[in-house]
């Protein structure tokens, strides 16, 4: 998935679960704190994809053909030759089940992990941050650990049925080691990534579809954007009482003086319409004062939770930029 992630974003949203589905894929580590509506490294994650396929569709055939080897190959029994041939069958089948397996539940709890790295951003409560950063943080996991387990159960059949079934593989066996670590680690460290990716693509693509027939029609659709907000405040003041931005999908509204709760601070109303994209928060904030920036990015995170259906507290309390980073802006 690359920016920009589909098109006329002013129009077309994809719906709540998809947006939530997006947040396991992976997330650049630019984006300050971490982003929510970004897919970052997808040709990287899918090229290693595609190595651990090649070597696992290469052991699912080499297993059946050991199998099959073993059973007819052999001077053995007939009655009990195809037992083989079965039993070789059950275990390449068995192969894809844990990888499969391993991998989502390995991958259970990025969105979760996203989320988190996210709030930071905008949250002041210390006792609150301190469970943010423990959420976010990327200890072992018990869901890890078991999809860990069933990745290297996976690994552990593999290469033990093509050594047993396969007789001139056991001088290969280093080789065959060495091949699924690889593996291993593309699974652990890539795959559930793509996976998500790839799974959140398809399914943006057929909700646009969906959205271009029904508009088509002239019939309304659940897939049209609408305009989200959220409120925020700044001790800094724009230039502008109005700041359009992105072909006025985005905007940053001063309200009328006697709504502010801290004095001294001006309060603001930002609106998107559609989903506010990561790479839309750094082209909005770019266009505004260095000292404003803070406020107005802690303020699209925000909105960007409420996008995800996340009930999230107008921002009350404004950034307060230090005197010695003033200085170095200066």
């Amino acid at each position: 998935m690359h920016y920009p992630y589909y098109p006329h974003p002013s129009l077309f949203e994809p719906n709540i679960e998809t947006r939530k589905l997006w947040l396991n894929t992976r997330k650049s580590n630019t984006t300050k704190g971490g982003g929510l509506f970004e897919t970052d490294g997808f040709s990287s994650d899918r090229n290693w994809f595609v190595i651990a396929l090649t070597i696992e569709i290469i052991a699912f055939f080499l297993t059946i053909w050991g199998g099959f080897l073993k059973a007819y190959g052999t001077m053995s029994a007939k009655g009990y030759s195809y037992k083989i041939l079965v039993l070789a069958i059950i275990a390449s089948v068995l192969f894809v089940v844990l990888d499969y397996v391993g991998v989502l539940i390995h991958h259970k709890g990025v969105d979760d992990r996203a989320r988190a790295n996210s709030r930071l951003n905008f949250e002041k409560n210390p006792i609150r941050i301190g469970e943010l950063k423990k959420n976010a943080s990327k200890q072992l996991t018990v869901s890890q650990f078991f999809g860990f387990i069933c990745i290297l159960l996976s690994a552990l059949l593999k290469i033990s049925s093509l050594l047993i079934l396969i007789s001139f593989l056991k001088k290969l066996a280093p080789v065959i080691i060495i091949f699924y670590l690889i593996v291993m680690y593309i699974h652990i460290k890539h795959t559930g990534y793509f996976y998500f990716a790839w799974k959140t693509k398809r399914k943006i693509k057929s909700e646009f579809q969906t959205f271009q027939k029904e508009n088509s029609s002239g019939l309304p659709s659940e897939y049209s954007a609408i305009t989200h907000k959220t409120m925020f405040t700044s001790l800094f003041k724009l230039e502008l009482n109005i700041l359009s931005c992105l072909n006025d999908r985005v905007k940053i509204k001063l309200l009328p003086l006697g709504q502010n709760e801290i004095l001294g601070s001006n309060q603001y109303e930002l609106t998107s319409k559609g989903c506010l994209w990561d790479n839309d928060i750094v082209n909005v904030t770019s266009q505004v004062d260095q000292k404003f920036q803070k406020d107005l990015y802690a303020a699209c995170v925000s909105l960007q939770h409420r996008q995800l259906g996340t009930a999230v507290t107008d921002i009350q309390e404004p950034n307060i930029i230090d005197e010695e980073e003033e200085v170095e802006n200066e």
